[in-house]
């Protein structure tokens, strides 16, 4: 076997398999550092002419596409061995080690949302946690296993990798720590530690809000809170949940309209001045998420105030 690429070295906004330009759609969300570089593609195309695709390079990456349509059974080769994958439904979920050399026949629509899981993000995981290390994935190509799981993350994924708006960084990595976890536990036998019962302390909370509000424009990581805890993003996302009931990211949203219902009740400030003080991307955004924790816009709320 070559030796092997590191996923620093490939630009996976280029799908391995087929050419941008040939495709329908090719999306692609760079890779997340806070979740140990994995990134994702949303690949479409409805006109099945792409042929055998060329082979991969080799590299310590699992491919792991998730079926958003169906596909028919397709010949596949695995180090120029031939074999036949079988019908995919939707919410399929399949795995390709890229340490190994495949070739499959695009002769087919499809529409994936597909991760490109770098082994160092499942090495991350389980050093963490003090488990041992995922050397495979059990969802193999040859296998047809629906996920309902593995399928909703990757509608979520779908809508941020498609978004136009700045997409909170938080919320990106929160549901790609998710699927890492969902994949590490369903396909590569990592089993849990007991949950502990710590809770944060006040002296964690106190620097979280510092960095969460005082600049609430700043996309923050997830794996910044966690190190600002001194604690694994795994234990720290558990501990922060039992903490507050919420995520980071819905934590960080519900303050930020907290903020926003003050400078509405209280000052004269315009809206479009509000969203960016409070740190939302625009008035559009900040209008939809206020509408969505409150139950009305910033202008019904405000007028009601005046009352």
């Amino acid at each position: 076997m070559a030796k092997d690429e590191t996923n620093e070295s490939v630009n996976f906004s280029r799908p391995f398999f087929a050419e941008v330009h040939r495709m329908d759609q090719a999306n692609y969300l760079a890779p997340c550092w806070s979740v140990g570089g994995i990134s994702v593609g949303n690949y479409r195309n409805d006109a099945p002419t792409l042929g055998v695709s060329e082979p991969n390079a080799l590299m310590p990456v699992y491919y792991v596409p998730v079926m958003l349509m169906p596909l028919p059974a397709q010949n596949a080769w695995q180090d120029g061995r031939h074999c036949i994958n079988p019908p995919k439904r939707v919410g399929v979920v399949n795995s390709y080690d890229l340490r190994h050399r495949w070739e499959t026949e695009l002769n087919y629509a499809f529409h994936t949302i597909s991760l490109y899981v770098p082994q160092a993000a499942f090495d991350e995981l389980t050093e963490e946690l003090g488990r041992p290390r995922i050397e495979t994935l059990t969802c193999l190509p040859s296998e047809a296993i629906p996920d309902p799981t593995a399928y909703h993350l990757a509608r979520a994924l779908e809508s941020i990798v498609d978004s136009n708006e700045d997409v909170p960084s938080l919320l990106a990595d929160q549901i790609l720590t998710a699927m890492r976890l969902h994949l590490s536990t369903r396909y590569g036998g990592l089993c849990l530690p007991a949950t502990p019962q710590g809770c944060l302390t006040s002296l964690q909370i106190r620097n979280l809000k510092a960095i969460m509000l005082d600049e609430p424009r700043r996309n923050v990581r997830l794996a910044e809170l966690a190190a600002t805890c001194g604690m694994p993003l795994h234990t720290f996302e558990r501990s922060f949940r039992k903490q507050f009931g919420k995520s980071p990211h819905q934590w960080l949203l519900a303050e930020k309209v907290a903020q926003a219902r003050k400078l509405l009740t209280y000052t004269e400030i315009p809206l479009a001045g509000i969203a960016l003080r409070c740190g939302f991307s625009d008035q559009a955004h900040l209008t939809r998420i206020f509408a969505r924790i409150v139950g009305a816009t910033p202008g019904v709320y405000r007028r009601a105030r005046r009352h």
